[in-house]
């Protein structure tokens, strides 16, 4: 089985070579058939935001896509159409990733002030019983620090991951969408 997608990455600069069938495949990957040899099983876009994900942008690289099309296609018109496509893709997923990077953001600070509460008033019962209680339960205070260290850290946690690191992810993501949409596309026969 041959490689529908070869991706060749020099750093500045990321070279895609994707052999379809239709430009549907830009897109949508073809129902697997266990009884061909066909050679694509993801979509081209998929491939290269896979791709993308794997590495550092911190420059962003520039990529080629040469699509390889069966003989026959209309190639002419395979450019523009290939191109305009792969804009409004890249453009609608990064507007979806940044919706998420708000939806987040906004769950990660809407929660992030329960979590307080929460710790504070553990802390607060755990001085409270520190002082009501009588020195010979001490050692019962210090076998029970542990459980309240869990509790104000599963009250915090939850919050901070949401600030914190979940938007990483989303926000390569939303980077990779951006490099797609500036893919410079060209279409040649199989």
């Amino acid at each position: 089985m041959t490689a529908a997608t070869t991706i060749v990455d020099d750093g500045d600069e990321i070279q895609v070579t994707a052999e379809i069938e239709s430009l549907d495949q830009l897109f949508e990957a073809p129902d697997f058939d266990p009884f061909s040899e066909q050679p694509r099983t993801s979509a081209v876009v998929d491939d290269i935001i896979a791709h993308l994900r794997s590495r550092h942008m911190r420059n962003q690289p520039a990529v080629s896509l040469t699509l390889l099309l069966p003989t026959g296609e209309e190639l002419e018109d395979a450019v523009a159409s290939a191109s305009a496509a792969l804009r409004r893709f890249a453009a609608l997923k990064t507007a979806e990733t940044q919706k998420e990077i708000e939806i987040t953001r906004f769950e990660g600070r809407a929660r992030l002030p329960w979590g307080i509460v929460v710790a504070v008033m553990v802390i607060v019962l755990v001085a409270l019983a520190a002082v009501l209680l009588p020195e010979s339960l001490d050692p019962l205070l210090v076998a029970f620090s542990p459980v309240v260290s869990v509790i104000i850290w599963v009250a915090i946690w939850n919050p901070a991951e949401a600030l914190l690191y979940e938007n990483w992810m989303l926000r390569r993501q939303k980077a990779a969408y951006i490099i797609l949409g500036q893919a410079q596309v060209s279409v040649k026969a199989q």
